[in-house]
């Protein structure tokens, strides 16, 4: 039972205040009982006083008579000498009639009394009664104090119950949907009640399941799409394959159109590499000195057929300086992405601009821009993918590339950002180190950043 947080923090808050209130009732009795034995004791210390100055000025028959009286009221008055107390008075009370000629207190013994006394001269005035408990009767007040412990019990264990409650209910809520979530089940979006600090909890996991819940419809229809892509060029292949067998089809159409689906399969089989990389979060990158420019230019004539085919001119303005140190491979990669993403964003007819200058890439298409929430989701996975495809734009792809952009490009230490205009058209711009030194700080930023 203790191995839940509810039971736990009820258990502790219990203990937190049943300790302290039974603590405190029990303090609070004996604190009466020593005031008032204390005061018990002072007043037959006055007692004695007030009996030593009537008995001072009485005959013998007086002083009995006195004795007699003080007897009917439960005390026990004496008159004896000093040395007679020897024994029968402590030590210290003795003392104490020597130098200061008074002295009360308590003689524990098989029939314990609380006296007061007096110097008269050389004999002294003693008053003794049993010693009785005036306030607490332990049998009687032990119940009484049983009964304030129990209310004090009660009191705890109804406050620690709500306590535990409220604090516990959201956490355990948490839990159970944390449960529903790794087996797979959509959780309920949880309430944001309690403190601060579970409410917060409760946003976060809200937020975080509904980011799941997106990425797999996503990597769900992603599957799909691909499946269904991959179904389509395969029967092509086979037919003409069939049909070249048969002779039934020129051999030359049939090699470029298979060609053509074969490099179609390519770039499906590159997207879903793609994905399997994003999800394990790592790249392989061999920097080196590279010259951007030169780059831009082979990017430019790998996506000339995609350019041809989308009547979309693509124009490279290179700096001659345009050098940076970074993996060729990869920027090569980078920039055939950014330019693929801006042919299908562009319109028939227009033109895709890519600049290089030292340590920098930027890609500028000649679409309808971007509003500024797609702006900040730019490169997540899926996003710009799937609204170009709700409102009926070119796709072509399977939604990696911009994200596939990001990840490549801060592995090598660089950054990328997107700014679009308000007159239309989208600007990517990829910085890179120009150096294996501002490599090495881009990459320890990275980590600090992560950290």
């Amino acid at each position: 039972m203790l191995d839940r947080l509810w039971s736990r923090f009820w258990l502790a808050v219990f203990l937190a205040t049943a300790i302290p209130l039974a603590a405190s009732v029990i303090l609070g009795v004996l604190l009466i009982q020593t005031r008032v034995e204390s005061a018990d004791v002072q007043a037959i210390a006055r007692q004695a006083r007030t009996l030593q100055a009537v008995i001072a000025d009485q005959s013998t028959a007086q002083r009995a008579a006195t004795q007699a009286a003080v007897a009917t009221v439960g005390r026990r008055l004496s008159i004896t000498s000093l040395e007679a107390l020897d024994g029968e008075l402590p030590d210290d009370a003795i003392a104490a009639l020597r130098t200061e000629g008074v002295a009360s207190g308590y003689v524990v013994s098989q029939d314990d009394i609380i006296f007061g006394a007096a110097r008269l001269g050389d004999e002294v005035v003693l008053v003794q009664r049993p010693y009785e408990t005036p306030v607490l009767n332990w049998d009687q007040w032990l119940s009484w104090a049983l009964l304030g412990i129990l209310l004090a019990a009660a009191c705890a264990i109804i406050v620690s119950l709500l306590l535990a409650r409220n604090v516990a209910r959201p956490v355990d809520r948490v839990v159970r949907a944390s449960e529903s979530l790794a087996r797979g089940r959509s959780p309920l979006p949880l309430p944001l009640d309690g403190p601060v600090e579970l409410r917060s909890l409760s946003m976060s996991f809200n937020t975080m399941a509904q980011d799941l819940a997106r990425a797999h419809d996503a990597e769900r229809d992603f599957l799909l799409s691909i499946s269904h892509e991959l179904r389509t060029p395969v029967a092509a292949v086979q037919g003409f394959a069939e049909g070249i067998r048969e002779e039934v089809i020129d051999t030359r159409k049939a090699a470029a159109f298979i060609l053509a689906e074969s490099r179609h399969l390519e770039r499906l089989i590159g997207d879903l590499l793609a994905l399997a990389r994003l999800r394990a979060g790592r790249f392989d990158v061999r920097p080196r000195a590279v010259d951007l420019g030169r780059i831009a230019l082979d990017a430019a004539d790998r996506c000339s057929a995609a350019a041809e085919s989308l009547t979309t001119h693509v124009v490279v303005r290179a700096d001659p300086e345009s050098l940076a140190f970074a993996d060729p491979d990869r920027v090569l990669q980078i920039t055939s992405n950014l330019i693929e993403n801006a042919l299908r964003a562009s319109p028939p007819g227009s033109s895709v601009s890519v600049e290089t200058a030292p340590g920098r890439v930027t890609v500028t298409d000649s679409g309808p821009g971007l509003r500024p929430d797609e702006l900040q989701e730019a490169f997540d996975r899926y996003i710009l993918h799937d609204r170009h495809k709700e409102g009926g734009g070119r796709t072509g792809a399977a939604g990696l590339g911009l994200a596939l952009v990001k990840e490549l490009t801060e592995t090598m230490g660089g950054s990328v950002t997107v700014a679009s205009g308000a007159g239309g058209g989208s600007a990517f711009t990829v910085r890179l180190p120009v150096s294996d030194a501002d490599a090495l700080r881009g990459d320890q930023g990275a980590h600090d950043g992560g950290a």
